[in-house]
């Protein structure tokens, strides 16, 4: 989900400065669990003679079989199976061209991510948003090239991932987890409460597989005129280019802790949160520089950071890990359950 949340709720985060305070918007989003019916697993398979039969340790009880999507380019919602639904985020999140086991590992944590909004959505029309920015990207199945053409088209290979995992979820202490996905990071994912509001043990921070050839790395660069416009939106005071100073502070994730912006009169710093979204940068994973005509920003991942890296994952799968274990790698102590369809 390059990588938005639907169902979470937007806060501010409080920018602190030595000699100013600024209240500074941020994409910070509160997330919430809930329980669903657990109960001990009787080998009740979903039928399908391609599925893998793995030791689940617990089946989740799901009551709706199909999830609510809202569409905003058609601005309608449809209902539609889930597994239908995990093929298409497959379509729009994963390449073609990724390892098998990393496009399992991505179809659970899909599908956990689903079953997890539809509770969360109940008294809501809708349960989850086709746009990577919301809730996760989505291609409709008869948008796909070559469906049902080739057995090596794109549409093929997403359902067989989905097919080899059909109804598996992941939980934490019989709980579905809010799987949070993000398409790369730099050195280390992030904490859940560093980036939302809440702490969830199976969301904490682990090194990256990922390297500076493996990661998305992106430039943005301002003139200082469009820096202080950008900073001026944010009731935030505007520098002198004579004496403009930028730095960041980098902490030991290898994010940017703050922005550090100051002149000979004054001086901000601004949360890393909060600078990624004023300066549209792909992550916190950030470095700057100013060279006297422009502001250039280095950036190196892309997404929030927290949970599965599609990247990593898939760095993993080359190097033999299986999709179980690429799951309970960026979950800490989740479990892969089973969803038994009603």
């Amino acid at each position: 989900m390059r990588k938005f949340l639907l169902s979470l709720f937007f806060v501010l985060a409080l920018t602190f400065i030595q000699i100013f305070a600024f209240d500074i918007s941020s994409n910070n989003k509160k997330v919430k669990n809930r329980n669903f019916t657990v109960l001990p697993y009787e080998n009740n398979l979903i039928s399908s003679n391609e599925i893998e039969e793995i030791p689940f340790k617990n089946s989740v009880v799901l009551e709706k079989t199909n999830v609510r999507l809202f569409i905003p380019d058609e601005s309608k919602i449809i209902s539609i199976p889930i597994e239908d639904y995990v093929v298409g985020v497959l379509m729009g999140e994963m390449y073609q061209s990724a390892p098998k086991e990393s496009l399992k590992a991505m179809a659970v944590a899909a599908r956990t991510y689903t079953v997890y909004m539809i509770e969360q959505s109940r008294n809501k029309e809708y349960d989850v948003v086709a746009d990577s920015n919301v809730s996760q990207a989505y291609v409709h199945l008869d948008d796909a090239v070559e469906v049902n053409t080739s057995e090596h088209s794109l549409y093929s290979i997403m359902k067989d991932a989905t097919e080899k995992t059909t109804g598996q979820v992941l939980t934490y202490n019989g709980d579905v987890i809010c799987a949070l996905y993000h398409a790369s990071s730099y050195m280390f994912t992030e904490n859940c409460e560093n980036v939302f509001v809440e702490t969830l043990p199976y969301l904490s921070s682990v090194p990256s597989i990922e390297n500076e050839k493996d990661v998305y790395v992106s430039r943005v660069e301002y003139t200082l005129s469009e820096f202080n416009n950008l900073l001026k939106n944010k009731n935030l005071p505007e520098f002198d280019e004579t004496n403009i100073k930028i730095d960041c502070d980098i902490n030991e994730k290898m994010r940017c802790e703050y922005l550090i912006i100051k002149d000979n009169e004054k001086g901000i710093a601004i949360d890393g949160k909060s600078a990624r979204n004023i300066f549209s940068l792909r992550s916190t994973s950030f470095d700057v520089k100013f060279n006297r005509s422009k502001i250039i920003f280095s950036v190196k991942g892309f997404g929030h950071g927290v949970g599965l890296s599609q990247n990593g994952s898939m760095i993993l799968a080359n190097q033999g890990k299986s999709y179980e274990e690429i799951l309970t790698y960026y979950y800490n102590g989740a479990t892969v359950s089973k969803t038994i369809y009603k």
